[in-house]
């Protein structure tokens, strides 16, 4: 029985991971803020159908939906990579200033029923994953179960910013996305919540609103 798949610990953009399981090595640059057009392309596109969030750790059971970024069209590499210039996150790494946590794939026959005990980080306490999430993502893809699939960890210590990026499993064969972030440092704190209000304006009013026009079409 193969043990879970665990990359590194290091402020550099390692060259590869501890293992040769190349999703887990292009999910590593993905969520690193720092890969290729091609491979934020290919990771973007592994969403699609699937729930994603990117939430604040501050989120609540009534706030949470104001950070999902589920439907087509929301998450592409245009709007990836605006994120990684916005929120400084890509030059934090470019900087080998992103502390590299963990890269973690769980084995399909190690795979067990997703729950909030087992979803707080290793690192920060405020990094966590409610029930009503786990359930949410059920609901989006009318799932009955879901496993926790790759777990990243990440410290983006040019602006103070914690990350835990889990990626679930449904029996609807959806992969979900769900980002959770703390910012440690007051004065980024008050220069980058601005961004994540700028993006969920963005979902809202551009993204959101071409994916319905795109479904009347249809």
């Amino acid at each position: 029985m193969k043990s879970p798949t665990t990359a590194f610990a290091t402020t550099s953009v390692p060259a590869s991971p501890a293992s040769a399981n190349s999703k887990l090595h292009e999910f590593t640059h993905y969520h690193g803020m720092l890969c290729s057009p091609t491979t934020a392309s290919r990771c973007c596109d592994a969403f699609q159908g699937g729930t994603i969030l990117f939430m604040p750790s501050s989120y609540t059971r009534d706030t949470f939906q104001n950070y999902e970024y589920s439907g087509k069209g929301v998450l592409t590499p245009l709007s990836y990579y605006l994120l990684v210039l916005l929120s400084l996150t890509g030059l934090s790494t470019l900087l080998k200033q992103t502390v590299f946590r963990m890269a973690t794939e769980i084995p399909q026959d190690q795979q067990e029923e997703a729950n909030a005990a087992s979803l707080t980080s290793q690192y920060n306490e405020h990094l966590q994953v409610d029930d009503y999430i786990l359930e949410h993502c059920k609901q989006h893809t009318n799932a009955t179960s879901l496993q926790l699939k790759r777990r990243f960890e990440y410290q983006f210590r040019l602006v103070g910013l914690d990350v835990v990026m889990l990626h679930f499993q449904c029996d609807q064969n959806k992969l979900h996305l769900v980002e959770v972030f703390h910012l440690n440092n007051p004065f980024w704190k008050t220069c980058l919540m601005p961004v994540m209000d700028l993006a969920i304006w963005i979902r809202r009013n551009v993204l959101m609103r071409g994916t319905k026009k795109a479904k009347k079409t249809a």
